[in-house]
């Protein structure tokens, strides 16, 4: 990518309905294009999460709605493992109250 098209990326904005992007003159992009601008974003949203001063569940549960939005998905769950076992701590999608009851045994 060459540097008119990374300030491009930088200068265009998405659109809040997710449908596209335009760039600073109003023109769509696609493309590659599309897709950095989409993956700064959904970095940028993460990090802010991440960076917060929220309890941990709180961030959890907010990365799982940035990336089923991101990916356009009505299910999205986070599973760590402990203790040898994978238990669902964040979910959009799911019924919530499976959340830190839901475990499934690894293999």
């Amino acid at each position: 990518m060459g540097d008119d098209d990374a300030e491009l990326a930088k200068q265009a904005s998405v659109n809040p309905d997710r449908i596209g992007a335009v760039d600073e003159n109003g023109d769509p992009v696609f493309g590659d294009m599309l897709m950095l601008i989409f993956a700064r974003e959904i970095l940028t949203r993460l990090h802010d999460v991440m960076a917060g001063r929220n309890p941990a569940q709180a961030k959890l549960n907010a990365v799982v709605g940035i990336i089923a939005e991101a990916m356009d998905s009505e299910v999205c769950s986070i599973y760590l493992l402990r203790e040898g076992v994978l238990e669902l701590f964040a979910t959009r999608g799911l019924d919530q109250a499976a959340v830190h009851v839901t475990k499934l045994a690894l293999g």
